[in-house]
């Protein structure tokens, strides 16, 4: 699956469940990100960039792709 393929088959339950939530800050890192993901690769979803740990903001933020 890539990125693409992610939004088009899981952006609209993914968005659901952060309006739910009050959330809107949602992105994607990782192997799908960087366009490296396998078949057996999971998107790895921020919601909101305050959720991150310090030590690892900076990185996630570089990678990650608006949803």
């Amino acid at each position: 699956m890539t990125l693409d393929d992610l939004r088009a088959t899981k952006r609209d339950a993914i968005m659901a469940i952060a309006a739910r939530r009050g959330v809107s800050g949602i992105r994607v890192f990782g192997s799908f990100a960087r366009g490296e993901a396998w078949n057996d690769s999971r998107p790895v979803i921020v919601a909101e960039e305050c959720a991150l740990h310090k030590l690892i903001r900076d990185q996630v933020l570089k990678q990650a792709v608006p949803r």
